[in-house]
């Protein structure tokens, strides 16, 4: 096995059993006022009492936009009151030879805000407005607060992609595959998740997510899908040069989870495996299928029956429809 620059082991995870195919809350602000303001919108340029709270930060992907004339900098340093928005004191000017007065203050991409030189340090962070609307995985500035911020929260599953972005998914083939692989991870959780017998000591706490859910990733995560694709087609949807998708950190992490999950299920708890293991009812095929192979399985949203995606294609549920008919024996007989 080799070590990644994450320290983590990338070697290629075991193989499926029986020759199974592989898979190739409300409007977020980005701070929320000490005093209650009638408008909270982060867009709209607010009284000069706006200059006079500080920012509380909380998680964001809404973008901001750096002045980008001398007059469009002046308005946004007027809309602060002249004031720092992290400790509140006036910011202050400098006369230069060329351009004249000129304020000191550093923009942060995160917030939005200008800030004096002792609350912004001019270190670098991924944005995440950045990251998910643009794909775009480059470091800007940001202010001291924000910047710890961020590390904080790097690891934590805070986008929900297919309510921000979800095109992502279509033009990113190593996140699409990444949200095929919960999927099997979300089938096989539901059946290990109250079994005495499974060996949590061999799941990362940490990322016990990726089993619960499907739809919410971590910064970290996104960071790790970019390194094998680092860019967005140039047109939207456009057609893929091959079905191989490479292999990144996220996907070796989540193959290797699925390997644990499906040795368990179908190796080591006959309980567990009476569950994951069954045969298609609408075909003589005795050959087990398993119902987290989401490729060639399809279960019956009612019964929770599983059937091979071709046998139920051509014929309805069959034990549905078995139930649905009326009782035509007869009692007296």
């Amino acid at each position: 096995s080799t070590q990644s620059t994450w320290g983590e082991d990338t070697s290629r995870p075991q193989d499926l059993p029986g020759g199974l195919s592989d898979i190739s809350d409300g409007p977020e602000l980005m701070f929320e006022e000490v005093r209650s303001l009638e408008d909270s919108s982060v867009h709209q340029s607010l009284a000069s009492s706006f200059g006079q709270t500080r920012h509380r930060l909380r998680f964001s992907v809404t973008p901001t936009s750096k002045p980008k004339t001398k007059d469009e900098y002046e308005k946004a340093i007027l809309r602060q009151d002249g004031k720092c928005k992290g400790c509140l004191k006036p910011l202050q000017q400098k006369w230069k030879m060329v351009g004249g007065w000129e304020w000191q203050a550093a923009f942060c991409f995160y917030t939005g805000f200008h800030y004096c030189p002792q609350c912004h340090s001019k270190r670098t962070s991924l944005i995440p407005a950045h990251m998910v609307l643009h794909w775009d995985f480059k470091e800007r500035r940001v202010c001291n607060e924000a910047y710890h911020f961020l590390r904080q929260t790097f690891h934590k599953p805070l986008f929900c992609i297919s309510a921000i972005h979800p095109s992502l998914f279509d033009n990113v083939p190593g996140l699409s595959v990444a949200r095929k692989l919960r999927l099997q991870l979300n089938i096989l959780f539901v059946v290990i998740r109250n079994c005495p017998n499974f060996p949590w000591a061999a799941i990362d706490p940490n990322v016990r997510y990726y089993m619960e859910e499907t739809e919410l990733y971590a910064a970290h995560d996104l960071k790790r899908v970019w390194t094998t694709h680092p860019r967005l087609p140039d047109t939207p949807n456009e057609p893929k040069e091959s079905k191989m998708v490479a292999l990144n950190e996220l996907l070796v992490d989540l193959k290797n989870i699925r390997h644990t999950l499906i040795q368990h299920c179908v190796n080591d708890c006959s309980d567990c495996g009476f569950l994951v293991v069954q045969r298609c009812a609408l075909c003589t095929d005795q050959q087990p299928i398993y119902i987290f192979d989401i490729n060639n399985v399809v279960t019956c949203p009612r019964c929770n029956k599983v059937y091979h995606k071709d046998c139920y294609k051509l014929q309805a549920c069959k034990h549905c429809f078995a139930s649905s008919q009326p009782d035509t024996h007869d009692s007296d007989g």
